[in-house]
């Protein structure tokens, strides 16, 4: 017997079938609401897809509940953070269109719950968030709109004997294979989403729209490690330019960023933008939302990464603390923290 293909329970696909389920369903109820407080027995799905208004549905989110005027906006993140700002715009969409209602309008509450696949980028142990609108000064918020979002990478590494019911079903969203899955003593609410699970692996018309999902997603991650490898590349020429700026030899920079020297005698006599990364490049990226999200996460993280090693490096070097300050952009209570790991 062939071994079953795996199907994701973070899948668009996987989700919206189990959801449209009465057993999905309540699975979801239950697990929503003891996540973030939110119940959803008493709302129906409205509408699979949100439509632009001209019959060609561009803009598509998961699943859109309704309850008399409320409506709540569920969406399976994938590994980029532009789907979740994708997701708010859903629901800024979604409360938008009841100002279109003129004399009718009556107040109304919309939620968006997102289950992302990656960790907050702030606090990278986060499991849940849920939030308002707000104006912290001014003591204003905009009690309308609700975001609960769920992050679950960061319920990967739970120990699932002493996890909570809630823990585990959160836990079945990191699974890589049913085995796993089946590896762990299942309640019979679980137990019955696996087994759904493989029967949907066997489920000809489900695995062609599951497949078709998954080269989307794979076209999409493409984009996405492009402009995070391209951006990575970037932070380190930042960081170069701002050391040959402040009076390092080129040799010595070199050195410390692992660039070639007829790499940094491009950086310093061009622009940023020089003949490896043309402007036309830049505007291609930033066209594309996926590669762009790439490219800031890369930019940041390169920048990070190569502004840490080098100052440990004029720390070592005994650089003036103006100077490593210039170059790295570091404040002087970072770099004081690395003065002191490097005396550990």
């Amino acid at each position: 017997m062939n071994e079953l293909n795996f199907v994701d329970l973070k899948s668009d696909t996987t989700f919206k079938y189990l959801f449209k389920t009465d057993k999905g369903r309540n699975w979801f109820i239950d697990l929503i609401l003891h996540t973030t407080g939110i119940d959803l027995s008493e709302y129906e799905l409205y509408d699979n897809e949100l439509n632009s208004g001209n019959k060609k549905k561009d803009y598509r989110l998961d699943l859109l509940l309704k309850n008399n005027n409320d409506y709540i906006v569920i969406e399976m993140n994938g590994i980029s953070k532009a789907q979740s700002i994708k997701a708010r715009y859903y629901l800024y969409r979604v409360a938008g269109k009841k100002f279109l209602e003129g004399e009718n309008y009556k107040e109304t509450n919309n939620k968006l719950i997102m289950f992302n696949n990656y960790r907050n980028e702030t606090i990278e142990n986060l499991r849940i968030a849920n939030y308002t609108l707000a104006d912290k000064n001014n003591e204003l918020e905009l009690k309308e709109l609700t975001i609960c979002e769920i992050y679950l990478p960061n319920y990967k590494e739970i120990c699932y004997d002493k996890a909570n019911k809630t823990e585990k079903k959160l836990w079945l969203f990191n699974c890589k294979s049913f085995e796993e899955m089946k590896n762990v003593k299942l309640s019979n609410e679980d137990r019955w989403i696996v087994e759904e699970l493989e029967r949907l692996a066997m489920d000809e018309k489900f695995i062609d729209d599951y497949d078709a999902e998954k080269v989307n997603r794979m076209l999409m991650n493409t984009e996405h490690n492009d402009g995070f490898e391209e951006g990575l590349k970037q932070g380190i020429n930042v960081i170069a330019r701002n050391l040959l700026k402040n009076g390092m030899s080129e040799e010595d920079v070199s050195k410390n960023t692992k660039l070639s020297l007829e790499k940094l005698s491009r950086l310093k006599d061009n622009d940023m933008f020089n003949d490896d990364y043309d402007v036309e490049k830049v505007n291609r990226m930033l066209m594309n939302t996926e590669h762009n999200d790439g490219f800031k996460e890369g930019l940041k993280q390169g920048h990070a990464e190569t502004t840490i090693e080098i100052a440990k490096k004029l720390l070592k070097l005994n650089i003036p603390l103006e100077q490593i300050m210039e170059s790295t952009e570091l404040s002087i209570k970072e770099i004081g923290k690395l003065k002191e790991e490097l005396k550990k």
